[in-house]
């Protein structure tokens, strides 16, 4: 018996036979449940995430819910219309969420319940509930290990304050909506031009993940960080391929092209333009999300970091502070790449005749040089 819910009719030509046959195709598929390749696995395992990020965002949109709403949600879903969805996954989602604190139970409540700002932002910025309770525990875990330093050392810096750029691009490619696009695991002489790589960055360029990336290290030990970011499988070799992958897309944020990122480090440029870093833009306006102080946590220097990063991913530089600009947009950006001009600090040399012979308007003329001149105080 063919279900139509989960198929629909198609009617095609068989050139063969001279006449029209009828076939069924795959329409759709139910994605709160586990698909055809996990039905040997742990249902549990598969369902819950899935289910966890579909009940945040019905929680979310509503002031407060309690457990029969929710009951009814997930049965008027298309998952639950092809199969009921049972009431240990729900529940088993329910403990997920308060756990990474991304709902609470309502005080002196029996099933009621709300969302938090953390989940609030990260179901409106349409992460996967996975991936903002792991943004929530990473950012909080270095809140935590700040103020156990300035218990020893009351002059010792803030971890937040030391994320590079390269912290949050890392950050970003552990989500778990990136985490499958790493590079390859990595040979011992990429590890070894790796860490001469980092070693060799300026200070305030230098990834604070640097401080992880040794087995070894009694105070900053490698799995700890690998615990915060969620991966389940433990082994070193995760961070380098992080800290790798994110190396590549702080080059081409800093204006290093495409092509030979690709040729240096692998890949195709098709997976990195139209997957890689299209997503670690839309997690790095996220994370911008989650920092600021209006919505969520009172981070708004990370997530002004996290905004200038997003800019200069979309253009392939650092003329991505352009963006931040009214009046300078894509169109502005493309006929200075056009010409040559890769760099911002490139336009602090540049005459107002020149900027008008590359097809830029007096008045964004007159906008860069106000930029360039803030940019040299």
């Amino acid at each position: 018996m063919i279900d139509r819910r989960d198929h629909r009719w198609a009617v095609r030509f068989s050139p063969e036979s001279g006449h029209y046959r009828h076939s069924v195709t795959c329409l759709l598929r139910p994605r709160l449940l586990p698909s055809r390749n996990d039905i040997s696995s742990d249902r549990h395992q598969h369902a819950t995430p899935k289910v966890a990020t579909a009940v945040l965002g019905y929680i979310a949109g509503r002031d407060t819910t309690d457990v029969n709403e929710l009951v009814a949600f997930l049965d008027r879903t298309y998952s639950g219309i092809c199969s009921a969805i049972s009431r240990p996954d729900l529940f088993a989602a329910m403990r997920a969420l308060e756990s990474d604190k991304l709902i609470y139970q309502i005080e002196n409540s029996r099933a009621t319940y709300a969302a938090t700002k953390l989940g609030r932002a990260a179901s409106f910025a349409g992460l996967s509930a996975e991936t903002g309770g792991m943004f929530g525990v990473f950012l909080r875990a270095m809140i935590g290990l700040s103020q156990k330093r300035r218990e020893k050392d009351p002059n010792s810096k803030d971890f937040l304050r030391r994320l590079s750029d390269l912290d949050l691009i890392s950050l970003c490619l552990a989500s778990f909506e990136t985490r499958d696009s790493l590079l390859p695991k990595l040979k011992a002489d990429q590890i070894t031009e790796l860490g001469q790589y980092l070693e060799l960055l300026p200070p305030a360029e230098k990834p604070l993940m640097n401080l992880w990336r040794d087995p070894d290290s009694a105070e900053y030990p490698t799995r700890r960080l690998l615990s915060t970011l969620r991966f389940r499988d433990n082994a070193e070799g995760i961070l380098w391929n992080l800290l790798q992958t994110g190396v590549m897309l702080r080059e081409h944020s800093n204006g290093r092209q495409v092509h030979d990122l690709i040729s240096k480090y692998g890949g195709y440029e098709g997976d990195f333009e139209g997957r890689l870093k299209p997503t670690v833009i839309w997690l790095s306006n996220s994370l911008a999300q989650i920092c600021t102080g209006a919505k969520c946590y009172n981070l708004d220097f990370i997530a002004i970091k996290a905004y200038d990063l997003m800019r200069n991913l979309s253009v392939g530089g650092n003329l991505g502070k352009l963006l931040a600009i009214d009046g300078l947009g894509m169109k502005s950006i493309n006929k200075l790449t056009g010409a040559g001009v890769r760099r911002f600090e490139d336009l602090m040399t540049i005459g107002p005749e020149a900027l008008l012979a590359m097809g830029l308007r007096k008045q964004q003329v007159d906008l860069i040089r106000r930029a360039t001149i803030r940019h040299g105080r």
